[in-house]
């Protein structure tokens, strides 16, 4: 797109801040865009992970030996391994239960001194074919104490808390979006004041309206893009930055423990920038033709 110079727009005072403002935009809508992606990864690897297993607490029971809480123990899993929909199943061992619950009780867990409850995790093969009531009821036949986890409730609270953030996001997007277009609204309608009489000169030597509406689009399309691709480059130095020190907090290299930006999103995240000079350089133009058809 071709840069004119009939108006003088690069002096406009009222066009002078668009480029920070649009690059400022553009930072927080990449921002926005970026983490509603991030946390739609999240809540589907959640609900893919937490929907795949089941698990079956079965806690020490008062006045119960450990030759008993064992047996108990051997009943329960040849009960849950008879279940229909349910596939490999295995008792989890003592060292992985103390590693559960390192993060909250330290990492000098003594199971002498505080009793730990047995865990039994199975994977789900059928999930319609599974009926969690009945397999509570057969377990607690076995063991009063035994609780059957599908995660349900827990996984559903996270995801709907995800997905209200990720709402939040992209109302964010929404509004800065509306947020640009009225600026440059604004802008433009104190430009075409400025340069009042250049524009009815225009007009007495034929100029149409046309015309000078693309010298007000040219000239805020190059703003809007120059601020937009400075604001996208701090934008992606911000998400590369967060990345490292996600890092660094789980000392994973790759963040296999997230959810990463892949290929499609990354150009999606990077097309923000010349989307809004185009949004900016349409309102720009629509602007400027209503305004004069009302004018003239």
């Amino acid at each position: 797109m071709a840069r004119t110079d009939h108006l003088p727009l690069s002096t406009d005072p009222s066009t002078k801040l668009m480029p920070w403002l649009v690059g400022f935009l553009v930072f927080i809508a990449v921002l926005a865009t970026s983490g509603s992606m991030l946390l739609t990864g999240l809540a589907n690897m959640w609900d893919k992970g937490l929907s795949g297993a089941v698990t079956i607490q079965i806690p020490p029971l008062e006045g119960d030996s450990e030759i008993e809480t064992a047996a108990k123990t051997e009943n329960i899993l040849e009960a849950v391994q008879k279940t229909q929909g349910l596939g490999e199943v295995r008792l989890l061992p003592n060292s992985e239960i103390i590693a559960l619950l390192s993060p909250w009780l330290g990492d000098n867990i003594n199971p002498e001194n505080l009793p730990l409850p047995q865990l039994i995790e199975a994977e789900i093969d059928d999930l319609e074919l599974v009926d969690f009531e009945e397999l509570n009821r057969r377990l607690r036949a076995i063991s009063p104490g035994a609780i059957v986890d599908s995660h349900d409730v827990w996984r559903d609270h996270m995801i709907g808390l995800l997905n209200i953030l990720r709402l939040v996001g992209l109302s964010v997007v929404a509004l800065v979006t509306l947020s640009g277009v009225i600026m440059v609204v604004f802008a433009t309608r104190g430009g075409l004041v400025a340069h009042n009489e250049v524009i009815e000169v225009l007009h007495l030597i034929g100029a149409r309206d046309s015309f000078i509406a693309r010298q007000f689009q040219s000239h805020v399309f190059w703003a809007a893009l120059k601020g937009a691709m400075i604001g996208a480059i701090l934008s992606f130095g911000v998400i590369w930055g967060l990345a490292e020190m996600a890092n660094d907090l789980t000392g994973d290299s790759n963040l296999s423990t997230l959810p990463g930006l892949d290929t499609i999103q990354l150009v999606i995240l990077g097309s923000i920038a010349p989307i809004a000079s185009f949004i900016a350089m349409y309102a720009a133009r629509r602007t400027v033709l209503t305004t004069l058809q009302k004018i003239m």
